[in-house]
This record gives C-alpha cells, sequence and structure tokens, in this order.
C-alpha cells in the first residue's frame, strides 16, 4: 500500500481568464517578448524554461539565466540559439533519459556546446531567485520558496509544493506571485472564470431516491461513445449496460481509479474485466507502488461524457447500493444536456487517460488472470424527472476548485447551505483557509444565511458534533450533524446552494481533495434546479441532530432601532405565524424573518410556531430605553416577512451608520 502525503499548502491563484493547457499567444504582447515559463527545482533534470510570448522570433545570443540577481551562485549564458513565436526552451543541468523535462524538443543541458554552464546553476528544492537578462538589462524574476527575489519581484514570493514545479499561467507579467501556480507534469491547470458558462438543460436527481435511474437513462441514449472518469464502478447492473452499449456498437471508454482507500477491489475488477471483454477500453490510474509517479493523489470524481452532448455528474460512486440495489447514501447528481460543457469535459478525460506519465495501466495489463462476471442488465423502473435550462460552470480539482469555492462564497448575498460527509483536518476548528470560515465571514458581514450539514453516522460522529458546537458557539453559521434519514445511512454528499447556484460534484472539503486529488463538479445557475436541491436540503436540515427550534435575536435591541428575529431550526417549515410581543396577537408570515419598528421599553416573551408544521419557539428579550427618543408609546405593527419598502430603507440606513444587527445570541 502507498503511503500518501496530504500536502496542505496555500495555493497562488492566478489571475488570467482563460484555461490552459499550453501557454496561448497574445496578440497584444509586444513582439519577441521571452519570459521564464517554468523552473523546475525536483531531481536531476532540475532546471528552467524560457517561452516566446510574442510574434516574432528573437535571437538569445547574449541572453543569460542567473540564479542569483549577480549570477555569482550560478549561471547559463545562451549562445547562438533562437526561439520562435509560441516556442519554448529548456535548460538542465544534467539530461535524464525518460523524464519528462529534460527529454522534451530543444532541451540543453551542461554538456551542449550551444550554452556555458558556470558556478552551481541549481534551482534549489526549499526556495530561490532567478533572473533573466539580456546583456546587462533584466528581462524578467521569479522567486519561489524561502526566497525573494533582489529586483524585478512584487510581493511574496510563489508558494512552494513538494513535487510540484512552477508553471506561468499565461503572457500577463505582473512580476508577482500571481502570474504562477505549483503543478505537475499531466495536470490540466485549468483557471476558474465566473464568466466560462456553458448554455444547458439541467436534470437534477437525488440519492437514495432516484436509485440512481436518470444515469441509467441517459447512458441507455448513448449512440456512439461514453466516456466515464470514476472512484468506484461495482454496480453489476451499470456493468451490464456498458457491455450492452458495446454490443450495440458504442465506444466505452474508462478511467477507474486503481488505489481506492480502504477499499478491496475484488468484485469490482470482475465487473470491468466483462466490459473489457465485451470490447471497452479500460484502464486503472494509479497503482499500489510507493515512489512511482501520480498525477493525482486519487481519481475521485464521477462523470461520464455521452456523445460529447451530455455530461452525467455525482456526488455518489457507481455502486450496487447507490445504483439501485441496497440502501444508497446522501449525494446528489445531474444529467447536464450541453455540447459546450460536454467538450470542456470530454478534454478533461483525453488528458487523464494518456498514458504519457506513467501512471495509467490496462486493465488487462494490470491484473492477467482476472475472471469477468457474468452480468446482465436489467432497465430500472421508469422514474419523473423534471428538465430545466440553466447556465453551468466546470469545476475541477487540482485546478480551480478551491479558488471557485471561494469566489462564490465570497459573493454570496442571501444564503449558503452546505451539505457534506466531513471536515477535512486542515479546515476543522473554522481556521481561516476553511469554507466554514468564507461562510462564517458571510454570515457576519452580508448578513447571509449560512447553514452547514455534516454526517454522523460514522466513527467520526463525535468529531463532527464537536466541530459543530465549535462553530455554533463561535460564528453566525447555524451547525448540525445529520445521523441518516429516509432511506439513507450515510450523508455522503458534497452539495452546496449558493443564493440560486447549486455546486454538485466530489469535492469533499479536505486540502487534498481541493489541491490534489482530480475532482470533477459543476456550478448550475438556476432558480428551478436550486430549488428542487434546496427542498432536499431542508429535509435533511429538519433531521438534524443538534438545532433545535428557536428564536435568533440581537443581544442588545434599543428602543427606535429596527430588529429582526429570526425562527430558527425550522426545517422544511414555510408558512409562520408571529406573537412579537407576547400578547396573543398573533401575525401570519410566509418568511422565517419578521422586521419589527419602535418596541417600546419593556421586556417581552415572542412565540412562533408553523402552520404547515408542528414547529414552534419562544424567545424572552428586553427592550432598552433610548433617552434620545421621545415617541410616546407608539408601536409600529407593519410587518412585512419579504422586507417591505420602508423596514428595508430602514434597515439599509442602519447598516450605513454602522449598526451591526447580529442574528445569532451570544455572537
Amino acid at each position: 500500500m502507498r503511503i500518501r502525503t496530504i500536502q496542505i499548502f496555500t495555493v497562488a491563484v492566478a489571475v488570467s481568464m482563460f484555461a490552459v493547457f499550453h501557454v496561448p499567444y497574445d496578440s497584444d504582447a509586444a513582439d519577441g517578448r521571452v519570459l521564464i515559463h517554468e523552473v523546475n527545482p525536483y531531481g536531476k533534470d532540475e532546471g528552467v524554461s524560457l517561452y516566446n510570448y510574442g510574434g516574432s522570433s528573437v535571437s538569445l545570443s547574449g541572453y543569460s539565466i542567473r540564479d542569483d540577481d549577480t549570477g555569482k551562485e550560478g549561471r547559463i549564458t545562451i549562445g547562438s540559439l533562437t526561439l520562435e513565436p509560441n516556442s519554448r526552451i529548456t535548460f538542465v543541468k544534467e539530461k535524464v533519459s525518460g523524464n519528462w523535462f529534460s527529454e522534451r524538443d530543444r532541451t540543453y543541458d551542461a554538456g551542449s556546446s550551444e550554452v556555458t554552464f558556470s558556478g552551481s546553476f541549481v534551482p534549489a528544492d526549499a526556495g530561490d531567485d532567478l533572473y533573466l537578462y539580456d546583456g546587462d538589462r533584466l528581462i524578467d524574476a521569479m522567486c519561489y520558496g524561502n526566497k525573494t527575489a533582489s529586483e524585478g519581484w512584487i510581493g511574496e514570493p510563489v508558494q512552494k509544493s513538494s513535487t510540484k514545479y512552477f508553471l506561468r499561467t499565461g503572457v500577463t507579467d505582473t512580476d508577482s506571485a500571481v502570474d504562477w501556480l505549483a503543478t505537475k507534469p499531466g495536470l490540466t491547470n485549468r483557471q476558474f472564470s465566473p464568466s466560462t458558462g456553458f448554455s444547458a438543460t439541467v436534470t437534477p436527481f437525488v440519492f437514495p431516491e432516484s436509485r440512481g435511474e436518470p444515469v441509467y437513462r441517459a447512458l441507455e441514449e448513448a449512440e456512439s461513445e461514453v466516456l466515464i472518469s470514476i472512484y468506484q464502478i461495482s454496480s453489476v447492473n451499470v456493468a451490464a449496460l456498458l457491455c450492452m452499449l458495446e454490443g450495440r456498437g458504442v465506444d466505452v471508454r474508462m478511467i477507474v481509479e486503481g488505489d481506492a482507500l480502504g477499499y478491496a477491489m475484488a468484485t469490482e475488477l470482475t465487473l470491468l474485466k466483462a466490459v473489457s471483454d465485451a470490447g471497452g477500453e479500460i484502464v486503472l490510474i494509479n497503482d499500489k507502488i510507493s515512489g512511482n509517479y501520480e498525477r493525482f493523489d486519487f481519481v475521485h470524481n464521477k462523470y461520464a461524457v455521452v456523445d460529447g452532448r451530455t455530461v452525467i455528474i455525482t456526488s455518489e460512486n457507481w455502486t450496487s447500493s447507490n445504483m439501485g440495489s441496497g440502501t444508497a447514501n446522501r449525494g446528489w447528481g445531474a444529467v447536464v444536456e450541453s455540447e459546450g460543457y460536454a467538450g470542456y469535459m470530454r478534454e478533461i478525460f483525453e488528458n487523464d487517460i494518456s498514458g504519457e506519465y506513467g501512471d495509467v495501466h490496462d486493465l488487462n495489463t494490470e491484473y492477467p488472470g482476472i475472471t469477468a462476471a457474468d452480468v446482465k442488465y436489467i432497465p430500472p423502473a421508469a422514474m419523473e424527472h423534471r428538465s430545466y435550462a440553466a447556465s453551468v460552470t466546470p469545476v475541477l480539482s487540482p485546478d480551480d476548485s478551491y479558488v471557485a469555492l471561494k469566489y462564490y462564497m465570497d459573493n454570496a448575498q442571501e444564503r449558503i447551505y452546505a451539505e457534506q460527509l466531513d471536515l477535512g483536518s486542515g479546515y476543522m476548528g473554522v481556521a481561516p483557509s476553511s469554507p466554514v470560515y468564507w461562510m462564517a465571514e458571510a454570515a457576519a458581514e452580508r448578513d447571509v444565511d449560512a447553514r452547514l450539514i455534516l454526517d454522523a453516522s460514522t466513527d467520526d460522529a463525535a468529531e463532527h458534533e464537536a466541530e459543530v458546537d465549535l462553530v455554533n458557539a463561535t460564528t453566525k453559521v447555524q451547525a448540525a450533524t445529520i445521523n441518516g434519514g429516509t432511506g439513507f445511512g450515510t450523508n455522503h454528499n458534497k452539495g452546496v446552494i449558493i443564493d440560486d447556484k447549486v455546486w454538485i460534484g466530489s469535492v469533499n472539503w479536505t486540502s487534498n481533495s481541493f489541491l490534489n486529488n482530480r475532482e470533477a463538479a459543476v456550478v448550475v445557475d438556476s432558480t428551478d434546479v436550486t430549488d428542487y436541491f434546496l427542498e432536499y436540503f431542508m429535509t435533511d436540515w429538519s433531521n438534524n441532530s443538534v438545532t433545535e427550534a428557536h428564536v435568533i435575536a440581537p443581544d442588545r435591541i434599543v428602543e427606535g432601532q429596527p430588529v429582526v428575529f429570526t425562527a430558527a431550526g425550522a426545517g422544511s417549515t414555510k408558512s409562520f405565524e408571529w406573537d412579537v410581543l407576547g400578547n396573543d396577537d398573533w401575525v401570519p408570515s410566509g418568511n422565517d424573518r419578521i422586521v419589527r419598528n419602535n418596541i417600546p421599553p419593556g421586556e417581552y416573551t415572542l412565540k412562533v410556531r408553523g402552520t404547515d408544521s408542528g414547529y414552534y419557539a419562544e424567545l424572552t428579550y428586553a427592550v432598552l430605553a433610548d433617552p434620545s427618543l421621545n415617541n410616546g408609546d407608539g408601536v409600529d405593527d407593519g410587518i412585512d416577512p419579504a422586507y417591505a419598502a420602508v423596514p428595508a430603507i430602514i434597515i439599509i440606513i442602519a447598516a450605513l451608520f454602522g449598526i451591526h444587527m447580529r442574528t445569532r445570541s451570544g455572537r
């Protein structure tokens, strides 16, 4: 068994607004614009590459790359070499046979006659500063790790990560860490852009209720090609369907994680063998041998691309229980009909299945003695699922999932509802790098309704409950655990609702999932799709084991100030009645929040009840007199659950004057 190391580090994120497998040409760049392109500090082949981002060839005669600003530590002096537009040239201390960095075209080492190595030109593992000169003129600088460049650089060095090299993200040259990322050979390095949306028709579904029926239906409709990348696929019926598709001429190709954590693959391998024998191409990515090169710690995504026009994406593995033969997990999924999105994911699949990097292995080569399982497809009972028009934005790990989630949370205005299996160790305790911290900021700064559900069905239940208690005690996020629900035992979901968008996919809230695994998610921008998942989230919320019915109000209420009262722990309750002054004057409301203004000084007991549920809560609160006011005993009994114009204006004016209306007692 391999020993896997979770690498926790801060990512310097590029601001370029396009995705890159290679750096594209920028028509606005000056002709002959040569910059440092890559820095590889690891192995015998450590070195650097240059790239010509301009529109004309550049003579590199007289150029030098220095290992410090003086070049006394180490220097590469370039002779009569020319670099064409949109071309790369690489310099390494020593070429290594079979190595991705040193065996590329146009690579020169210390033995090459065209270059001169002087001193000790070795980019250090811990950190270094590098400079590109044309004669005595500084062209470019780069620094990483524990070193900062003495000139030609702004701000902190690029953060390093063991085993990853550094790649310029685009032609934008700000002379800062934002121009660079840490990556590995064979990674796609797609950059997040909120404007990268594809028009789509989306069919949402959930586990266990769907029993995977939408997945079967989408696969059944395949005419030419099915591409699947997945962590676990142990459903006999899915394997049987894939065999049937091969039998009618559909090309089935699959990437499957070869070393799933704590999981015996014996049954899965026999099913994969059946698909292979039917004509499918099956590869395993990663192996159990420690030290072998791997692009990803785990290939943990769960998606399929059908005929270049449809993507199936889920939070759940395609196991027998999830796909209709047992008690499934709680999870979310979607069938997305979109040629643009399907094309995007097809490119990712083709990149990941490449055998160029040595971490992909043919099933029959890896396990030559497997006997194929005997399978027969049984179509599942038909279910009705509605489809909706939407815009979809792809999200990937390790490319951009961390950045994308932070972007959406930082821009949330109304709500953030997250349902997760657990939190990684680096994100426990509401650490600043944690998505829970981003939720807390949104709740505190913009009064966003933030709710978090964690699973309590596994051995980690006590840890999750302690985390929930901490979140509830120290932030305005409402947190809870659930120990199963109707038809499911484990909350294995990774879903997030942010305003009228919903995040669906395989990304757990762990540093490994964000930064080291291959994961896939999609952000669906659609009120209808969001409302679909919102109903299930609120049902799960109402079944939580922590949150009880209670009312949230400011700690200190002063006469004359507008007050927001919130009915918390209301679950799926949608209709309320409020008795704000405790005088049995009940007012109906279709909202779990209510605004009151000019409550006279005194002590009151507020009551709120659900008219479509058994919800009931009380709150005893006091209103302090403000001697500067002289408004008699009049009370504004006007209640507008939808925040009508007058209360809303009062709230906005109050916010502008720094009146912070907190919505959690004790905070």
